[in-house]
């Protein structure tokens, strides 16, 4: 399903298990959401979206907001308010540096503190047990257990040493984290001739040895050769 600039995708099956949407939504006000869109009423059209997907029989849906200090970081608070409204998860991303010519500086980010800070003046929270030793976000109640709030915190809060997923690039190389200075060469081992026990293997070594941190923000970090879009998103 997509809803305008915003993506969604099916994170579940939906035979009778738990099946989830997500959106990407990154203003809950209209005019803010029409401006970073560019498209004219389109906030109205997501919301509609995002009820079609309840009617649908989804058993959740995650609304994903990357926040980026001034720039969207107003909403908030309103997020928490759509969030118990409309009965979604709401999940604050903090902003990442994906492409290799964009502005990024740790001044842009809005750290998971500061979200915790602005959400407790709203409404108390109480944090949640992760679902999976793997999870990427911090997930959080109010203290009346209305509604979910997630916070995904990739560079206050490195999560790389126990995040469970991997990406396979478009020309067949395995990159453990966002920002490699090598990949893995999958499809080199394809070219030679490796069966899928050897490719199976070289996976498992390749996994076995995944760096715990992304050094984004440190003086030692050096942005990859290659952006998300050159490897295949």
């Amino acid at each position: 399903m997509y809803v305008f600039s915003s993506n969604w995708n099916q994170e579940g099956p939906a035979d009778g298990r738990r099946a989830a949407a997500a959106v990407s939504m990154d203003a809950v006000v209209p005019d803010t959401f029409a401006r970073i869109t560019r498209v004219p009423g389109s906030f109205d059209r997501v919301v509609a979206g995002v009820c079609a997907a309840k009617q649908a029989g989804y058993d959740q849906i995650k609304v994903n907001c990357v926040l980026l200090r001034g720039f969207n970081d107003d909403p908030i608070v309103p997020f928490a308010k759509f969030s118990r409204g409309e009965g979604v998860i709401v999940r604050f991303i903090e902003f990442m540096l994906l492409e290799e010519d964009r502005f990024w500086s740790p001044d842009t980010v809005l750290p998971l503190e500061e979200v915790q800070a602005r959400l407790e003046v709203f409404q108390p929270l109480v944090q949640l047990p992760p679902n999976a030793a793997s999870e990427t976000a911090i997930q959080y109640t109010f203290d009346d257990g209305v509604s979910e709030i997630g916070i995904i915190a990739p560079v206050a809060q490195a999560f790389c040493g126990h995040c469970s997923r991997v990406r396979l690039t478009s020309g067949g190389k395995i990159r453990t984290r966002p920002f490699p200075q090598s990949d893995h060469d999958l499809y080199g081992v394809m070219q030679c001739g490796g069966s899928d026990a050897e490719m199976a293997a070289f996976i498992e070594r390749t996994i076995q040895h995944k760096e715990a941190r992304h050094y984004i923000g440190e003086p030692a970090f050096l942005k990859p050769s290659r952006s998300m879009v050159h490897i295949g998103g």
